[in-house]
């Protein structure tokens, strides 16, 4: 019932527990891993795998390159009645398959699963210690999605349905490098996707202390993080099945989003296309409030 699709680079020392995890499920009916050219030995020990399970695991070269380019092309193969994205660096929990694809059966009308989750802090090597993440249940987890409420993104488990509509690019878009599962099932969202919580802990996340990500330069992540704002709220108004309230409140959010990161990157230039009293100042620390105010009433009277 179930496809895992597996993105892999340079991730061999995390391989093994990743693959074992999903093998050990009820209801995969296939694993596909999609290798981005990687360096090390993974190429070996996936060979290894599918050598031991033919009719379980495939593996393939990544056609272009990146994450994104990967899960799409893994995303073709696949055949399975449901979807569940794992990096390679993760891994499932004992019943996570079968927890939440009986749910979602038993809820047709429901599309996406998601989770409680654990996230496994790594230093040179070595756990340090692990931090239980309970993670709902939300009773509107679009809202949840735009205020940057994140769980790791093998919590979810996705109708294929819904992986189609997101499928080529869509939803992975090869060029998002930051936030780009927040992306995927922010649009699923607001696409329509409706979202069920599945009590239970699920799912860990492996965070080291050299990630890509924290390394890369702040104000280059707020720029990326700002620019899938802006994309977000031209998709959010074109939405005709969005309670109009329901549509304000999430363009506030965005709005009060990019003035903090205006007020963090003082270089990036943000699309000053909304009024003061169209931002959740909610949103916004009380002790940066009147400081932004006072930046945005002064850019109103002098730009």
């Amino acid at each position: 019932m179930v496809s895992v699709i597996i993105p892999n680079y340079n991730n061999e020392k995390w391989l093994s527990a990743c693959l074992d995890s999903c093998l050990t499920q009820e209801y995969v009916r296939e694993i596909i891993i999609v290798d981005d050219h990687s360096t090390d030995g993974s190429w070996a020990l996936l060979g290894a795998y599918r050598k031991n399970f033919p009719k379980k695991i495939s593996i393939h070269q990544n056609q272009g390159k990146g994450g994104n380019f990967a899960r799409n092309y893994g995303f073709t193969f696949s055949k399975g009645k449901y979807i569940q994205w794992l990096d390679s660096d993760d891994r499932l929990l004992p019943g996570k398959l079968k927890a939440q694809v009986e749910f979602l059966e038993d809820n047709p009308e429901i599309d996406i699963a998601y989770s409680d989750w654990q996230m496994d802090f790594y230093e040179e090597g070595v756990l340090r210690r692990s931090e239980p993440k309970e993670y709902g249940p939300f009773s509107d987890f679009l809202l949840e999605l735009i205020r940057d409420n994140w769980t790791v993104p093998c919590n979810y488990l996705v109708k294929k349905s819904i992986a189609d509509q997101l499928s080529g690019g869509v939803g992975w878009s090869p060029q998002t490098q930051i936030g780009q599962d927040r992306e995927y099932f922010t649009k699923a969202a607001i696409f329509g996707a409706k979202f069920g919580y599945v009590k239970g802990s699920f799912s860990v996340y492996n965070r080291w202390s050299n990630q890509t990500v924290s390394v890369k330069p702040f104000d280059y992540r707020l720029s990326e993080s700002y620019q899938l704002e802006c994309m977000l709220k031209e998709l959010i108004k074109n939405q005709d099945f969005i309670a109009k309230d329901k549509k304000i409140k999430y363009l506030k959010i965005l709005n009060a989003q990019a003035l903090l990161a205006n007020y963090y990157a003082s270089n990036l230039k943000i699309k000053r296309d909304f009024s003061l009293w169209k931002v959740d100042w909610g949103f916004i620390h009380w002790k940066l409030r009147p400081i932004i105010l006072i930046k945005e009433l002064f850019m109103l009277v002098f730009k």
